[in-house]
C-alpha cells in the first residue's frame, strides 16, 4: 500500500517547487516514482536544506496516505531491511578496524548496534511524517494526526503530535 500511495504523486511536486509553486502549492503529480523519490528523501535526508519537506507538502492530499502509515507503522519493510544491511555493513567494517586497532572495540553487539540504529530511524521517519502532516494542514492530514495522538501509545510522539497541533 505504501508504495503505491507514496506513487502517483511527486514529479509534478517538483516541478512546482522548483519553479516557485512553494510549500502550500497543491499538485497532483503523474510520476509514481518521483512522488516515491520526494518521499524517501524527506524521510532519510541528513541535512535537509535542499526542499524536501517543501517537495512533500506540495503533494497535499496526496501524499497524506504515505505518511498516515509511516506515522502508523514506521519504516517500510523494504526500508528496514536496506538500512539493516547497511547498519550491519558499518558494524562489521568498525569491528575489523578494530582488530588493528586496540581499545576501539565496538561497546554493542552487531544485533544491539543494528536494533538501536533501525528505532531511532524509524524514530525519525514518525517525526517527520509528523511534520509533513502539519505542514500539509488539510482536513485529511490534520485527522490522521488526532486519531494518531489518540492510537499511539509513545509518549514521545503524542508529544511531537500535540507540539505540532498547537503550532497550526
Amino acid at each position: 500500500m505504501r508504495g503505491a500511495a507514496l506513487g502517483g504523486l511527486v514529479g509534478v511536486a517538483l516541478a512546482v517547487a522548483a519553479c516557485g509553486g512553494g510549500p502550500t502549492a497543491r499538485v497532483r503529480a503523474a510520476d509514481p516514482v518521483a512522488a516515491q523519490t520526494a518521499l524517501r528523501n524527506w524521510l532519510e535526508c541528513e541535512e535537509c536544506w535542499e526542499g524536501e519537506l517543501a517537495a512533500v507538502v506540495a503533494l497535499g492530499d496526496e501524499g497524506v496516505p504515505s505518511l498516515a502509515a509511516t506515522l502508523r507503522e514506521g519504516m517500510s519493510p523494504a526500508a528496514r531491511a536496506r538500512l539493516e544491511r547497511q547498519l550491519a555493513e558499518r558494524y562489521d567494517e568498525r569491528a575489523a578496524w578494530a582488530e588493528t586497532h586496540p581499545g576501539t572495540r565496538p561497546a554493542m553487539t552487531r544485533e544491539e548496534f543494528v536494533a538501536h540504529h533501525v528505532r531511532n530511524r524509524d524514530a525519525l521517519y514518525r517525526v517527520r511524517s509528523v511534520r509533513a502532516l502539519a505542514r500539509i494542514r488539510t482536513p485529511a492530514a490534520l485527522l490522521v494526526l488526532r486519531e494518531e495522538l489518540e492510537r499511539t501509545q509513545h509518549e514521545g510522539l503524542r508529544e511531537e503530535i500535540r507540539k505540532a497541533l498547537a503550532d497550526l
